[in-house]
């Protein structure tokens, strides 16, 4: 078997980042016009000036790469949103009541499936829920009239 860690024992780094060796490539190939000593902020600065220079020059046959690369680099990607979705809903039905009105809503067209199935699914965790709660308040009065039984 081999050693063990320890303060003693450390194995070797397995090697720089990706980051860092593309930065030094970069630093390297001398077209940033770069001094040797230059930092790797300097060189990703330099970098991201280049390819900013190509995606604003919209003559550039890489000018929309380059657009898209600085977007997906510098602004996370927006997540969609769903619009509300206006189904018949009622506290006092049944859960089956409003499933059934969750589909007959989907089969209308009045929501689409993909909203359905995310209604019905939100249903059935709240139902989960409701259970749980239920399950703890019965535990919990069980108890109660366990320790009056002792008492008594």
């Amino acid at each position: 078997m081999g050693k063990k860690f320890s303060p003693d024992y450390q194995p070797a780094k397995r090697g720089q980042d990706k980051r860092t060796l593309i930065l030094e490539a970069l630093k390297q190939s001398g077209r940033l016009e770069l001094p040797e000593d230059a930092s790797n902020s300097e060189v990703e600065r330099a970098w991201f000036a280049k390819i900013a220079a190509v995606a604003l020059d919209d003559d550039h046959k890489d000018s929309g790469m380059c657009k898209q690369a600085l977007l997906d680099r510098g602004w996370a990607k927006a997540k969609p949103e769903s619009n509300p979705t206006p189904f018949d809903f009622s506290k006092e039905a049944t859960p089956t009541e409003n499933a059934n009105n969750i589909l007959e809503s989907a089969s209308d067209g009045a929501i689409s499936i993909e909203d359905a199935g995310k209604l019905l699914a939100a249903l059935k965790d709240m139902l989960l829920i409701n259970e749980q709660t239920d399950i703890i308040e019965r535990f919990e009065k069980m108890a109660a009239d366990i320790e009056k039984l002792k008492k008594s």
